[in-house]
């Protein structure tokens, strides 16, 4: 194995790790994604409540590997 293989091997790595750490990306679908309110065309929750609720609960589940 070369250089140019253990860079190839290296880059798949971190491109793997990476994928593993970003964050989901939500869709507005018409409601709310913590309460399921109704919600306007293109918003993703109701209130800045909601979304602080539903970040901090997707925090929990990544800190208990949910």
């Amino acid at each position: 194995m070369d250089d140019l293989d253990r860079a190839q091997v290296l880059e798949e790595k971190e491109r793997e790790a990476a994928l593993l750490m970003r964050k989901p990306v939500l869709k507005a679908v018409g409601f709310c994604h913590n309460c399921g309110e109704w919600v306007h065309p293109g918003v993703l929750f109701c209130s800045m409540e909601c979304r602080d609720d539903y970040d901090r609960e997707q925090a929990a589940k990544k800190r208990n590997g949910t």
